[in-house]
């Protein structure tokens, strides 16, 4: 399946002003974040969540929002594929209450140093997996962020 912005790029367009289309897509349409949910059983298993990056980008950020309180916390890493995003892992401490939110950006998210790691095709496979510490209660609302990429 073509990737939108690969189209854009490659059709000719009389409002691009010279400028790259890719640049304008990204000035319009921006970031998008996927809502991932974490139940108590995937998260205290340590088991993957997996989702479709929606079109071509880079995985820029992860926030997670606490839904059922954390008994054993651990941490929370989003994935390419099965490769480790440097920068999108999320520590959840003993205890959180629901509502506590953390945030984790990718390689420190500077929109021009994303690392190379968190470049995903259109429709490529991202993991946000939970590690095994997670032994008691609990359950979480993650976003996984993606900004479009040329």
């Amino acid at each position: 399946m073509p990737d939108i912005f690969d189209a854009l790029v490659t059709s000719p367009n009389p409002y691009a002003n010279g400028r790259n289309v890719q640049e304008l897509m990204r000035h319009y349409l921006g970031k998008v974040q996927v809502p991932v949910f974490i139940n108590a059983t995937d998260l205290a298993a340590g088991t993957a969540q997996q989702i479709l990056a929606p079109f071509k980008a880079y995985v820029s950020n992860l926030t997670t929002i606490v839904q059922v309180a954390i008994g054993t916390g651990g941490t929370i890493q989003v994935k390419v594929g099965t490769t480790d995003i440097t920068g999108c892992l999320v520590t959840l401490a003993d205890s959180d209450a629901a509502g506590v939110i953390d945030n984790a950006a990718a390689g420190g998210y500077d929109y021009n140093a994303v690392p190379t790691l968190a470049a995903v095709a259109a429709y490529g496979r991202v993991q946000v997996a939970p590690a095994a510490a997670f032994a008691t209660a609990g359950a979480v609302m993650a976003y996984v962020e993606f900004t479009p990429r040329a």
